[in-house]
């Protein structure tokens, strides 16, 4: 009867595990590698072997009773899969993932995702924001720029959501996105000067 179920133990399934572990939030652990379940005795972790689309192995996991399963496999087309049946039997458990790219997040999304995270996103936000620092812009500039791109990308995907076709158009979709994110940026820094040159302005005005 734990809350939550982690699949797949692997570099992914064993940070949140850590941490729900540190919270002392209980957890129930499967993975389908033999190697990784062995590997992973040696430090003390007891982790059930399965496949995540075995639904009757899911139940002996105790999935009826849990809030949520965090799902980190490296097949994802499996992965989307035992997001639909899941989301089918099991409408009130929360179904967390980790996606490969967009067009796999759109994937599971579509399959009734509740939460997903594509695998290199949040690291490399934050080495964009490095490389911002690097070249000389403020903390808070680069911050604020960072945040603005993850929450165009964040619209970007819903807006792929209602596409029926973005499949079949992929790179022009995606051209499309970058553009707006050009025009975005180039807003924000003609608004920026404006704004300065009015303050400058009103400096001068000044007794």
């Amino acid at each position: 009867h734990n809350p939550v179920i982690i699949f797949g133990y692997g570099r992914f399934g064993q940070i949140v595990g850590r941490l729900l572990q540190a919270k002392r939030i209980g957890t129930t652990i499967l993975d389908h590698d033999p190697k990784q379940i062995n590997f992973l005795k040696q430090f003390g972790w007891k982790v059930y072997y399965g496949e995540v689309l075995d639904m009757h192995l899911l139940e002996k996991a105790g999935i009826e009773h849990a809030k949520m399963i965090v799902i980190g496999i490296d097949d994802y087309e499996k992965m989307a899969e035992a997001t639909r049946r899941i989301k089918s039997a099991y409408p009130h458990i929360k179904v967390l993932v980790r996606a490969y790219d967009t067009r796999n997040a759109l994937e599971l999304k579509k399959a009734g995702a509740d939460f997903i995270e594509r695998e290199t996103f949040a690291s490399a936000l934050n080495t964009a924001e490095a490389v911002l620092r690097f070249m000389g812009y403020r903390a808070f500039v680069a911050k604020n720029l960072v945040r603005k791109f993850a929450a165009h990308d964040q619209r970007t995907m819903g807006e792929a959501m209602t596409r029926d076709n973005v499949n079949e158009d992929w790179v022009s979709f995606a051209l499309e996105s970058r553009q707006h994110l050009i025009e975005m940026f180039e807003k924000d820094r003609a608004d920026a000067e404006e704004h300065q040159s009015e303050n400058w302005e009103e400096r001068k005005m000044r007794p």
